[in-house]
């Protein structure tokens, strides 16, 4: 589980409206086993973000130093030396530079965790999207780093069915059986990144009570129906049948 990429769940925590959705404040509702997996999901989706946001630090430091190159050391004399000593500021060795740099992002990451957000209404009333949230984030010096991994996180296509998700209309053309991705996370990032000119989630006809279950996804149900489980005992029996065992002791 652990090796997954966590693309849809990053995508999630990225969202200003979902980054404070924390379903593990609640113990009490989980079992022990349930609780232990999803924080270690947690911990992997955390993870993740934090080594995507340390490898974009690096990448723009690298290119600020290349825009900006250290200027070659000057010669003084030895009485000009002596006389401005207690003023020479010594450069950042690298190793320092990144362990700065690394505290950062920690703490961005943080600080986002206990930051309220929402999106900003646009001159039409309309939701701003992710992005423009994000740039007007950097643009104000209210994080630094923290912006450029939604510009990554959110070119990554969730699906094979990348293109003819672009032309079609929630989903309409996404084939799961082109995909490695469950649909359930796919149903969840077209929600997040779906084009609002298109799709105008306000409009969508109510759903009546007798239809309800009909739409219910299946892989949030349980079922309990006994019916389901009548050749069970027989299929387990067959195992470990005598013929089986005859079979195995002869060879």
């Amino acid at each position: 589980m652990l090796k997954s990429s966590f693309i849809s769940e990053i995508q999630l925590f990225l969202h200003p409206n979902f980054n404070q959705l924390d379903v593990l404040k609640d113990r009490t509702a989980m079992s022990p086993k349930t609780y232990r997996r999803a924080q270690r999901r947690k911990d992997a989706v955390y993870d993740k973000l934090h080594a995507l946001m340390k490898t974009v630090v690096v990448n723009e430091v690298d290119g600020m130093l290349n825009i900006f190159p250290v200027p070659p050391p000057a010669v003084f004399s030895d009485d000009l030396v002596e006389l401005f000593s207690n003023a020479t500021n010594e450069p950042i060795a690298p190793e320092q530079q990144q362990h700065i740099n690394e505290s950062r992002v920690e703490q961005e990451l943080q600080h986002w965790f206990v930051t309220p957000t929402t999106l900003r209404r646009t001159d039409e009333g309309k939701p701003e999207s992710v992005l423009s949230f994000w740039k007007h984030q950097q643009q104000s010096g209210t994080f630094r780093f923290l912006p450029l991994a939604p510009r990554i996180i959110y070119a990554i296509p969730v699906s094979s069915a990348q293109i003819e998700r672009d032309f079609g209309v929630a989903r309409r053309m996404v084939t799961f059986q082109r995909s490695s991705i469950a649909p359930h996370n796919i149903d969840m990032s077209i929600l997040l990144s779906c084009n609002r000119e298109y799709v105008d989630l306000t409009q969508f006809d109510k759903i009546s009570t007798a239809d309800a279950r009909s739409h219910i996804p299946g892989h949030v149900l349980v079922t309990m129906d006994p019916d389901d489980n009548v050749d069970y005992e027989e299929i387990v029996n067959g195992y470990f049948s005598g013929d089986s065992a005859t079979e195995d002791d002869d060879s």
